[in-house]
């Protein structure tokens, strides 16, 4: 509308392991997960976005699914490996045994443990539930003496990895035991005292600690430092693995209620206290993540700290605010290398190959065919004259966020076509929900600056979130049960003419929704949408009377011509004095209302915009303008004072397009015009400022 050549590309990652409150009430029992159906839903997502008049480039709607992705994934990958940011490590990363796969941070949510009982859970497998928060204090009795210790534990059945025991070395009590040892209770196994004030004092009022080595990467850290034994005893499911002894195959909740019940017995168990803990939970199945040593391939996005916190503090990306620009700022120096490497059962494969050679392990890369090649080709670098079969292809599966990363590179037909970044790089924007937005539009960053050293985007803006009245939770886009229990929201047709129906439509839907700022949790409410309703209710039946009655022989398309810029400043002082003081009011109301308009827009305020619209709307166009209007109509309105409604009508429906696509459309096919577009969208905004310098208005 005001002339730019704009393409909304709109996309959805269909990787998504997303379970729906009633399949996961169906398979909680069971510890099953349901396959998302990717064509079904993507089949819905797209409805509801025609349905909510959503502009899209349907052309280039993407899917993380999408097999053309793959060539931008094979290239990205094997870049990102030569220049050094991608290496595959062991490293401690968060396993959700619910889902069998690594997940990344973003995919769990932390819960606080009550101070002072249990918080009981609801596991996935288990058909009883888990108590939380309790510190076990366990006794151990010194090698060589009858002596007994107290030693604090969250997690008794980490005893059956134990390899020491962390104590307090400024405790008085512990001063003369550095370096000698206890027997573990559980296992007989006899293990070292250590001295480490951190780990001793991790729980409160406690002077020692169990230690496994593999319950998080400080314990690790704290064993390989003083070279203790470390065995991960858990297998991918969460239970105990062949080595557990008469614990072995029982998952780890059961196996902690079998452990208590053995120090119980052998009198082992001295107290159980509570304190507040933080626990992770995965938000796909709502089991309680582990810390876990596993190989994966990680790109190193903490090598970007510096220049991802540089972006914001130069300006070279703007922000909604100063308190997004903050949060980036404190976010990017903060972020940790990520783990692209996923042990699911659907999505891309990891473009690498392993070549076992005189005893090393060195890895292949799969390399782009051209169009009329099959299948993928191999870059076997210095391995060119191995044997091709004596490859094994990588088993685990990318990341959904890391191809959602290379969208920006994706549009821009990379690596297939040649892109000239200094000049087809940046796109404009990139939109999300706020609370995955900052940590994708970081790492989207990060890959495209240490693929193509450019910026993927000059500006981040945040999408909202709904709320169900009743619940916490975000309604997800993958959960269609709540738009399809109330389909009359995405009626596309302007449903409120009926006083008595109780359809809203979808406009109404659009401006409750784009009423609420980004930052408030909007929970749907039918009252306030009945409120919306009756908005658009009056407004059909004013601009109904209008139209039908005083504008039907009126041409509006030459109306229009009268607000197109004077060539000369004589002309432009002919038009100011045509228009009567009422009128010229109104036409600087009307000016002032398309600046701030665009304001707002450039600042992503779209709140800040419809409210300032439906104020105008309320009080100068229906209060003020239209009743003096209809009460000068009664008698003999003049040829020029029809125009001029006519005029801020269209005008006004241009600015309120964005908003209520549907009812403007439906006005916009009953205006008289000689030359009707296929859409009001592309009627341009033409409404000349300069009547914006005039004074005495």
């Amino acid at each position: 509308m005001l002339g730019h050549k704009t393409s909304l590309v709109t996309g959805i990652d269909d990787l998504v392991s997303k379970i729906t409150e009633k399949e996961n009430q169906k398979n909680k029992n069971q510890g099953e997960l349901s396959s998302f159906d990717s064509k079904k839903n993507i089949e819905k997502i797209q409805t509801l976005i025609r349905h909510l008049g959503i502009l899209t480039d349907w052309q280039n709607f993407l899917k993380t699914s999408d097999r053309k992705f793959g060539d931008c994934i094979k290239e990205a990958f094997f870049q990102l490996y030569q220049k050094g940011f991608l290496t595959r490590e062991n490293r401690f990363v968060f396993w959700s045994f619910g889902l069998n796969s690594i997940v990344s941070e973003e995919e769990t949510k932390t819960i606080s443990t009550s101070p002072s009982k249990p918080t009981i859970l609801s596991i996935p497998g288990l058909d009883f539930d888990i108590e939380f928060g309790h510190v076990y204090l366990i006794r151990y009795q010194l090698v060589d003496s009858d002596e007994c210790i107290e030693v604090a534990t969250s997690r008794p059945e980490m005893l059956l990895g134990e390899s020491a025991v962390a104590i307090d070395p400024d405790s008085k009590k512990f001063e003369n035991l550095i370096g000698k040892y206890v027997k573990n209770p559980l296992t007989g196994k006899i293990v070292p005292l250590i001295p480490d004030q951190n780990l001793a004092k991790r729980f409160e009022g406690a002077s020692a600690t169990s230690v496994s080595g593999c319950s998080g990467s400080f314990e690790y850290e704290f064993a390989t430092k003083f070279g203790l034994p470390i065995k991960f005893f858990l297998d991918s499911e969460g239970k105990i693995d062949e080595d557990g002894g008469i614990f072995r195959g029982l998952n780890r909740f059961e196996c902690r209620k079998r452990v208590c019940d053995e120090l119980l017995i052998s009198k082992s168990l001295a107290a159980r206290t509570y304190q507040s803990m933080e626990l992770r939970i995965c938000k796909h199945t709502g089991d309680v993540i582990e810390e876990v040593p596993k190989e994966g391939w990680f790109f190193h996005l903490s090598k970007f700290r510096r220049e991802l916190a540089r972006l914001a503090e130069d300006g070279r990306i703007s922000f909604s605010s100063q308190e997004e620009k903050d949060n980036w700022i404190k976010k990017a120096n903060e972020v940790n290398d990520w783990c692209l490497s996923r042990q699911r059962q659907f999505g891309h494969r990891i473009p690498a190959h392993k070549l076992l050679k005189d005893g090393e392990i060195e890895w292949c890369f799969s390399e782009i065919r051209d169009s009329n090649s099959k299948g993928d080709s191999l870059n076997l670098g210095s391995n060119s004259s191995e044997n091709p079969e004596d490859l094994v292809r990588d088993r685990d599966v990318i990341d959904p966020w890391f191809v959602a990363s290379l969208l920006p590179l994706f549009v821009q037909g990379w690596p297939g076509m040649k892109v000239d970044f200094d000049f087809e790089f940046p796109l404009t924007s990139i939109i999300a929900e706020k609370s995955v937005l900052r940590e994708w539009a970081m790492k989207i960053a990060a890959i495209s600056l240490a693929i193509t050293e450019k910026l993927p985007f000059t500006d981040i803006s945040a999408s909202k979130a709904l709320y169900n009245q009743k619940q916490k939770d975000l309604i997800d886009f993958i959960n269609f049960d709540f738009f399809e229990n109330k389909q009359r929201l995405l009626d596309t047709k302007f449903s409120a003419r009926n006083e008595t129906s109780d359809d809203f439509g979808a406009d109404c839907l659009r401006l409750f929704l784009i009423s609420k700022e980004v930052d408030e949790q909007i929970r749907f409410d039918e009252g306030i949408m009945n409120e919306m309703k009756i908005v658009s209710l009056k407004s059909f039946s004013i601009w109904k009377a209008l139209v039908l009655r005083d504008l039907e022989t009126t041409d509006l398309r030459e109306v229009s011509k009268w607000n197109r810029s004077p060539s000369t400043s004589s002309e432009l002082n002919e038009k100011i004095f045509e228009l009567s003081d009422f009128q010229h009011w109104m036409f600087h109301r009307l000016s002032l209302l398309v600046k701030s308009q665009e304001e707002h827009f450039l600042k992503k305020d779209l709140s800040g915009a419809l409210n300032l619209l439906l104020s105008f709307y309320q009080q100068d166009f229906l209060d003020i303008f239209m009743k003096i209007y209809f009460k000068r109509s009664q008698t003999n309105p003049s040829l020029k004072e029809t125009q001029f409604a006519g005029f801020v009508l269209f005008q006004f429906l241009k600015l309120f397009h964005p908003f209520a696509p549907f009812f403007t459309e439906e006005i916009y096919a009953k205006l008289p015009l000689s030359k009707r577009l296929d859409s009001i969208v592309l009627e341009p905004l033409e409404l000349h400022q300069s009547f914006l310098s005039l004074k005495g208005e």
